[in-house]
């Protein structure tokens, strides 16, 4: 037996979620969503976007969510075409760095090993970014519709089977 303690009607397929403390984000349909989990009360929270430093207004949604990920205090969301970190500045708001959004060709999946974060694209590319948005390209290996961390690995998973890529150094990623 179990009690629901708290509901909030969504609509449309959730494809991801990622929590970080109290701040919970779902991607349903492509589309963002943020709230805060407090106790037993799940609520909206805005979700806002900053131009050239000027004041936040509310996030558009116009590129596709792929993924999410916690990244340190904050997330990291894979887009269709570029990557971006959400800060989880307070419990009524999260703030999209568009500013700092990192370019990205076809990516597929995002995955956290150590201090970066790991991105295969359609075209079987493996890229890497840090907090301060460098992008590494460690060359091609098959096409991973799933990424996981298992460190100092990343499993690379497809329909067509598992592998093992070693990420210990990231300038020299090499299949295990």
């Amino acid at each position: 037996n179990f009690l629901i303690l708290s509901f909030y009607p969504l609509t449309g397929t959730v494809s991801d979620v990622a929590m970080q403390g109290e701040s919970l984000l779902v991607i349903a349909d492509g589309q963002l969503q943020a709230f805060n989990v407090k106790g037993n009360w799940i609520s909206p929270i805005a979700l806002n976007q900053t131009v050239s430093g000027k004041a936040s207004i509310a996030y558009n949604n116009a590129e596709e969510a792929l993924d999410i990920q916690p990244f340190v205090n904050d997330f990291v969301v894979l887009r269709k075409e570029s990557a971006v970190f959400i800060d989880n500045i307070s419990t009524s708001e999260m703030l999209v760095e568009v500013a700092t959004q990192i370019a990205l060709h076809d990516p597929v999946a995002l995955v956290q090993s150590a201090d970066r974060l790991f991105v295969s694209t359609e075209s079987g590319q493996l890229l890497s970014f840090d907090s301060e948005g460098q992008v590494l390209r460690h060359g091609t290996f098959t096409v991973a519709d799933r990424l996981l961390a298992y460190a100092p690995y990343l499993v690379a998973i497809n329909n067509h089977g598992i592998q093992l890529w070693d990420v210990t150094n990231p300038y020299t990623v090499s299949l295990v």
